[in-house]
């Protein structure tokens, strides 16, 4: 039984990355922090840290085709991904990141933490970014690795892949993704 667990904590502690890692997933590449533990899925990857007062995680997801209307996706995304929460998706910011990308962004606390929502454009797909915090104070405690993690982001831009049974190669482009701080709503 001591064996049972003690194999079960250190297969734990082998998932939780001690330096840092560049992955890419679907139409992004990034960089997972030093102390995050990696948690991979066919739509989506999320990484995320448990302090002993607050915790931090964030989750990017699949990228879809874009309709070309941000602010529409950026409601369908928080609507799809966080309706869970019961909030209703709240305003959302435009903004360029990195090199002239364009972006959505916005927050809300929910019943699980304070949640911020970014919906990057990706050439003909949008990659939906969830960070998610125990409360709005997690934000300035790691906002510094909040602002390393969307930076190191590089956008693979291209036409929106076709389904899975007629995918065929797409022109790609590559843009780096960097933001300035994020805005907190109160």
């Amino acid at each position: 039984c001591k064996l049972g667990l003690m194999f079960m904590f250190l297969a734990a502690v082998a998932l939780v990355s001690t330096a840092p890692a560049t992955k890419t997933f679907d139409a992004v590449t990034f960089t997972v922090p030093a102390g995050f533990e990696l948690m991979e899925s066919p739509d989506h990857v999320n990484f995320r840290r448990i302090d002993p007062t607050n915790w931090l995680m964030f989750g990017i997801y699949q990228g879809r085709v874009a309709s070309g209307d941000l602010a529409a996706e950026f409601t369908a995304d928080w609507n799809d991904l966080l309706r869970a929460t019961g909030v209703t998706a709240p305003p959302s910011i435009a903004r360029k990141v990195g090199s002239g990308v364009k972006a959505r962004e916005g927050g809300a606390l929910t019943s699980v933490g304070y949640v911020r929502l970014i919906d990057v454009h990706a050439g003909g797909s949008v990659v939906s970014i969830i960070v998610e915090s125990g409360n709005a104070e997690g934000f300035t405690t790691y906002q510094e690795t909040i602002d390393a993690v969307l930076a190191s982001l590089v956008v693979k831009r291209g036409r929106p892949r076709p389904s899975a049974a007629s995918a065929a190669p797409a022109a790609t482009a590559t843009a780096t993704v960097e933001t300035p701080h994020l805005i907190h709503a109160t």
